[in-house]
């Protein structure tokens, strides 16, 4: 049996690990009747009998823990796999994570569990490039979304809105501040040359009202990935436009391309940074732009005025998503599997 070990709990998983790890156990269950089931660390270490493979989900073992696990994959022959989206052990990551209010000590942990792990499971190329140098096997298994969360029906709550506003979704956690301040000034009451109105709704980030974006709260109840998803769309008709400005840092290089994915399934177009992880994108319909407040109005400016480019660049976006980036055949679980168990 597989087994992970992640932050959160069933029912109530946050973004990272339902994405990457959790709708893939899931669609295991279901295409290929694999069991990859959770467990806590604590469960694990006092019975792993019976484990093929230990998943880890980026720093969900405590540092206090990390030799006791690696202790226990070493005797009882269990594979250790470590996955990760997010650069989170480079310098320059370590110092803004610190600076954040990480300790050094649990970094510390995750770096000694990254190098004595069987492999290393990540999101990019980039981030693979990164952890090369500390781990012994790293795979690049790209993130791929969960139909049952993305695609199932859902109701959908009426909206109402002014004549000519479009509106315009960005979501992400509290981390993303810097990268919502690149479109601030695209949001300053202009209007498009057809004259219409931009609105911004945003959905985490930021704690504090201000008058150029409306702020969205989640309710509680939705706040773990799958519940999220669902009360996005349920009020998908909401939105004319998904964005996903990113500032130019070597921390945002290592980022993945989820949000182009997850505005796909909402039926958004995406805005993005050519930076990092949406470099490729426009291939799949998604349109990019320098960080520049005139350049970033200009392209939602389009894309407000011809309702028929958004719609093509969703119908294209969503092919892509559907044939590529979605959990819903065997093959689309072959990387993954590769690593839990090697057939070579």
């Amino acid at each position: 049996m597989i087994r992970f070990i992640a932050r959160g709990e069933p029912g109530a998983y946050p973004g990272s690990a339902f994405v990457r790890t959790v709708a893939r156990a899931e669609a295991s269950r279901s295409l290929l009747g694999e069991e990859v089931v959770f467990t806590t660390v604590e469960d694990w270490l006092a019975d792993p009998s019976g484990t093929e493979a230990l998943l880890v989900e980026r720093d969900a073992v405590p540092a206090d823990l990390v030799d006791a696990v690696v202790e226990a994959c070493t005797r009882d022959g269990v594979r250790l796999v470590v996955d990760l989206d997010d650069d989170l052990l480079s310098p320059s990551s370590r110092q803004r994570l610190v600076e954040g209010g990480y300790l050094e000590s649990d970094l510390d942990g995750l770096e000694r569990i990254v190098a004595a792990a069987d492999a290393v499971v990540v999101s990019t190329d980039e981030l693979a490039s990164r952890i090369g140098a500390l781990a012994r096997s790293v795979h690049v298994v790209p993130n791929r979304l969960s139909p049952l969360v993305w695609t199932e029906p859902v109701d959908t709550v009426p909206t109402r809105r002014p004549t000519g506003s479009v509106r315009v979704l960005y979501m992400g956690s509290a981390t993303h501040a810097d990268d919502i301040a690149i479109v601030r000034e695209a949001f300053d009451g202009r209007q498009t040359p057809f004259g219409s109105r931009l609105e911004l709704d945003v959905v985490g980030v930021l704690d504090d009202d201000e008058t150029w974006f409306t702020r969205l709260d989640v309710p509680r109840n939705a706040r773990a990935y799958d519940r999220f998803s669902h009360w996005l769309r349920s009020h998908r008709r909401r939105w004319d436009i998904g964005i996903a400005p990113l500032a130019d840092t070597e921390f945002n290089h290592a980022k993945s391309d989820l949000k182009f994915l997850e505005y796909t399934s909402l039926g958004l177009p995406t805005v993005a940074s050519a930076i990092g992880p949406y470099a490729g994108t426009d291939r799949h319909g998604a349109v990019l732009v320098d960080n520049d407040p005139d350049a970033w109005f200009a392209a939602l400016g389009e894309l407000a005025d011809y309702p028929d480019r958004r719609r093509s660049a969703v119908d294209e976006s969503r092919g892509y998503v559907a044939e590529e980036r979605t959990l819903d055949t065997e093959a689309s679980l072959a990387d993954w599997w590769a690593v839990l168990r090697p057939t070579g």
